[in-house]
């Protein structure tokens, strides 16, 4: 049997939990505290008029993306 799901996510970008990304990062072997902080500063980056984010990733920063498919690969699986 094969199954094609198409799932639009309302809002994905916008709703991403910070906590929950980086234990994902540092389950899947990415263990550089460094790196880790980098990315997490990234995430609560100010965004003027609106303030710093408690959750969400940055649209059109330049590793949403690749967060956005670390969030979802457990959904893949």
């Amino acid at each position: 049997m094969h199954f094609v799901v198409n799932i639009d996510i309302l809002g994905f970008f916008d709703n991403v939990n910070h906590t929950l990304l980086v234990k994902q990062l540092w389950n899947m072997g990415i263990q550089d505290r460094k790196v880790l902080a980098c990315i997490s500063k990234m995430l609560k980056a100010e965004i003027e008029g609106e303030g710093k984010p408690s959750k969400g990733v940055p649209q059109g920063g330049l590793l949403s993306t690749l967060l956005s498919n670390i969030v979802l690969n457990d959904l893949d699986h």
